[in-house]
């Protein structure tokens, strides 16, 4: 028995924590567990996938690929965060906004010319060279379109009381693409510039007013789809708000709105974080560039919908008990050890004692990454035992202090921050807080969020008797382990989660002691 639970826990140690460094993809097909809102999320109409960091945003648009491929449809996956050859370019605030914006739709293009290029060329089921005498041509009016390609416009910038106007009258951004091979061409032209010696730390406040010309894009990508023969053609973006500047991500909503989505036969999905993305940004006249969500695209999809660990968890629980006994499975086969011949429940039931897996669930607040990251740990500390509720609560303090929290160190504000709501949420003897959505600290909030030390419980939640409107979020379960370790906390569910809680009368004490103050002298 000691022997087969160390190779148990062998195998949980072992198991992956990102799906893109999984080189198997029948590997992470057969350990694929689907969320509730899987269906929704893989229609066929465009659509924007929302989830926090460790959600699964990557395994879920592998597995949509790979749907995509069984249903003879052509997929390509791009991941944002490696597109173009300059890293930084598009960020590097040294370099104009039209320049930059340029560029970085002219590599999203030559990706996607260059993913289909190559399946034009291959063999076998997935391949397109049966249509190669068509397709070719019309890869070649996709890269002969993406040369045409040109953002131009004004930036206004305000620093303090002064203004200063920078525009330029023309930004090239110009890519030849051929059969063996690519090169991009950038020209920046003269045209006329105002305040030339603007600091790159001023700080941008104003409007950015610019035009996207697309050439012949959109009749490019229309002769692409009819050489398809038919084939539904997927685009799927992953790590948008990781890989693209917010400021540059409604120009390329725009792009997409205005040649890929007005061609019949083309499925566009996005995997973004939903408070580091802007599809769409009202222009002077009262339009706007980029993406409408809900018009121009399906109704948005929350993956965390879900997994948040509220009044009940139980959604959050079966999810992870299918999930992670089916990582293991996998893996369990590849190393050759372990027992192979069980089913994800039984994997949980031989691994845990009782109620250590549901402490483990609470611990990771129903985040796929986290739950992997710590069964990993305390399996480590369990060695040839199943894993007890003391291992799981070791493995929770010891992943929030020495890997979580590690990660905002050194931000002096930041770290102020997440004490108070520590101070805070002791005194009240309660994990939940609200903040007020006109928080002028919204951005280290989200910092906190980001870092997964808060999770948002619910969004939007309105007061009776007022007319402030606020999310409610809930401390990180591993910042209070060690107090549950020694006894001098008890865990328990304070009930945040059920909706009476957050349609209370105004002057309701608990109410009033769960919100942050917006005044928080927080320091330099």
């Amino acid at each position: 028995m000691v022997d087969q639970l160390n190779q148990i826990n062998r195998v949980w140690t072992a198991l992956a924590r990102r799906a893109e460094r999984v080189p198997d993809e029948e590997r992470l097909h057969s350990a694929f567990v689907e969320a509730d809102c899987f269906s929704a999320a893989c229609g066929r109409e465009t659509g924007v996938i929302f989830g926090r960091r460790g959600a699964g945003k990557t395994h879920t648009l592998l597995e949509m690929a790979r749907r995509a491929r069984e249903d003879d449809g052509i997929a390509v996956f791009v991941d944002m965060r490696a597109l173009g050859s300059n890293a930084g370019i598009y960020d590097n605030p040294q370099t104009p906004f039209a320049s930059r914006a340029s560029r970085l739709l002219v590599d999203l293009v030559e990706t996607i010319h260059e993913h289909l290029f190559q399946m034009a060329v291959a063999e076998g089921p997935d391949g397109l060279s049966d249509n190669l005498h068509r397709l070719g041509p019309a890869l070649d009016l996709l890269g002969e379109a993406a040369t045409q390609i040109r953002v131009t416009g004004t930036l206004t910038v305000n620093h303090g009381a002064s203004a200063k106007v920078a525009s330029t009258t023309s930004r090239k951004a110009a890519a030849r693409l051929a059969r063996r091979g690519l090169q991009v061409d950038a020209e920046l032209g003269s045209g006329t510039q105002r305040d030339a010696g603007v600091s790159v730390e001023v700080s941008r406040q104003g409007t950015e007013e610019f035009y996207l010309h697309m050439g012949q894009m959109e009749r490019a990508v229309r002769h692409v789809c009819r050489a398809l023969g038919g084939r539904e053609l997927w685009l799927l973006l992953d790590e948008w708000s990781e890989g693209v500047p917010l400021e540059l991500q409604p120009v390329l909503a725009d792009l997409l709105r205005r040649s890929f989505l007005r061609s019949a036969g083309v499925t566009i999905k996005v995997m973004a974080i939903e408070h580091r993305s802007q599809f769409r940004k009202r222009t002077a006249s009262g339009g706007y560039v980029g993406l409408e969500l809900g018009a121009d695209t399906a109704e948005t999809v929350v993956l965390d919908a879900s997994l948040t660990i509220g009044e009940d968890s139980g959604r959050a629980c079966e999810f992870l008990r299918s999930m992670l006994g089916e990582h293991f499975l996998q893996v369990a086969r590849e190393l050759g050890q372990g027992p192979v011949d069980l089913t994800g429940a039984q994997v949980i039931a031989a691994s845990f004692q009782p109620k250590a897996f549901e402490t483990l669930v609470l611990a990771s607040e129903g985040n796929p990454r986290d739950a992997m990251n710590l069964v990993s740990k305390a399996a480590r500390s369990a060695r040839g035992n199943p894993v007890s509720e003391r291992d799981v609560l070791l493995a929770a303090r010891d992943y929030f202090w020495n890997t979580k929290h590690k990660n905002i160190e050194g931000e002096r504000a930041t770290e102020k921050l997440f004490r108070r709501l520590i101070t805070l949420s002791l005194e009240r003897r309660r994990r939940t807080f609200l903040v007020d959505r006109l928080d002028e600290q919204r951005g280290l909030y989200n910092r906190l969020y980001d870092q997964r030390l808060i999770h948002l419980i619910r969004s939007g939640i309105r007061i009776t008797a007022g007319s402030g409107v606020y999310d409610g979020y809930a401390v990180d379960f591993g910042s209070y382990a060690d107090r549950v370790l020694t006894g001098t906390l008890r865990w328990t569910n304070d009930g945040w989660a059920n909706p009476r809680s957050f349609f209370v009368d105004d002057l309701d004490p608990h109410w009033r002691e769960g919100v942050v103050g917006r005044r928080i002298s927080l320091g330099i």
